[in-house]
């Protein structure tokens, strides 16, 4: 039996995870007795990931007694390369940096309304991912490739670029600020104000981004090009534009979060209207360094959330009103508290 574990990629094993956590004892996998491997958190069998991910890669379909009970093998060595550790059953879990999850119909909608020139490079090999990497002086500003040539339809400062890391399903969006030349002579774009998502599945035919993403051939760069006349915006206004982006990309799973941890209601008023509530970060939380956790915010009504960011009211930090501005006297008196002792007024 022939088997390509090189069609195998990060998805298919998310994929396989989610199959099993509703699906246990498929073909007859029963859970670990050594070893397992560890996704996004949570530990699986590895024998029934592995044979999920691969009959989801259009592999064939592989049965309990297929799988030789063999430590550090070939499937280990599948998984480790797809970015998954192996640990040992009796073993403590591991903490793992978690990227937010967005669909490919998300980030096609994230990558259109940036109205801009999109570059899109891809890592397909897991031995090139030392290729992309942080600037050692510059933790927000990362240098993609060595790629032959630098891209034909994008300006530096106007444009953006997305990298693939196809294996770990991972990709980063940042600003195109141009190239320079590494010291094997190619080329490494920078990326400025980078962030990072999980891709949850891959764009069918037929999608917009699959065009964009699944390219066959041997180009170095391919695009998304923009009809929006962005050249007309300025500086400020395209940083706005990228900023917005991102937060409405990653502001619906947070505002469920926060809204289910305290209960469905607004922390001020008590309002559980769903529809009029939003999710505000605490002081001190921001949600470009990841802070994106239940914890992390309180939900606010929709017109206190504005107030609150245009600093006409304050809350104590037993969230209540305690000052308001004098524009709104009279709007939210009915919610105002005393300042508490050793609080400023």
């Amino acid at each position: 039996m022939e088997i390509d574990s090189s069609r195998v990629f990060a998805q298919h094993v998310r994929r396989a995870a989610a199959f099993w956590r509703s699906n246990q004892g498929y073909h007859g996998f029963q859970n670990a007795r050594h070893y397992e491997v560890e996704i996004d958190g949570e530990r699986y069998p590895i024998k029934a990931i592995t044979a999920i991910a691969l009959e989801l890669a259009g592999q064939p379909v592989l049965m309990p007694r297929d799988f030789p009970g063999r430590v550090d093998g070939r499937w280990h060595t599948m998984l480790r390369s797809l970015g998954f550790d192996i640990l040992d059953k009796a073993g403590p879990p591991k903490k793992m940096l978690t990227h937010p999850s967005v669909t490919s119909a998300q980030l096609y909608e994230l990558l259109v309304e940036l109205r801009a020139t999109v570059v899109i490079t891809k890592n397909k090999n897991v031995d090139w991912k030392a290729n992309f990497h942080v600037d050692p002086t510059n933790n927000r500003r990362w240098f993609n490739g060595e790629w032959r040539g630098t891209p034909r339809h994008a300006e530096p400062k106007e444009g953006y670029v997305l990298h693939w890391s196809v294996h770990d399903s991972i990709v980063c969006i940042g600003r195109y600020l141009g190239a320079r030349r590494a010291l094997s002579g190619k080329h490494q774009l920078i990326m400025d104000h980078t962030h990072f998502y999980r891709l949850t599945d891959l764009p069918r035919i037929g999608d917009p981004l699959h065009a964009v993403l699944i390219q066959k051939g041997p180009p170095t760069y391919s695009y998304l090009l923009s009809s929006a006349d962005a050249k007309s915006e300025t500086t400020v206004q395209r940083k706005e534009r990228y900023r917005l982006a991102q937060l409405r990309l990653e502001q619906p799973a947070f505002r469920k979060a926060v809204i289910a941890h305290h209960g469905g209601k607004c922390v001020v008023t008590g309002c559980a209207a769903e529809a009029l509530l939003d999710a505000a970060h605490l002081p001190g939380r921001d949600w470009r360094l990841g802070h994106n956790k239940a914890t992390d915010g309180i939900p606010l009504r929709a017109d206190l959330h504005r107030a609150l960011d245009r600093g006409l009211i304050r809350l104590n930090s037993r969230n209540q009103i305690d000052k308001i501005s004098p524009e709104l006297q009279g709007e939210y008196d009915r919610y105002l508290v005393k300042p508490r002792s050793g609080e400023s007024k």
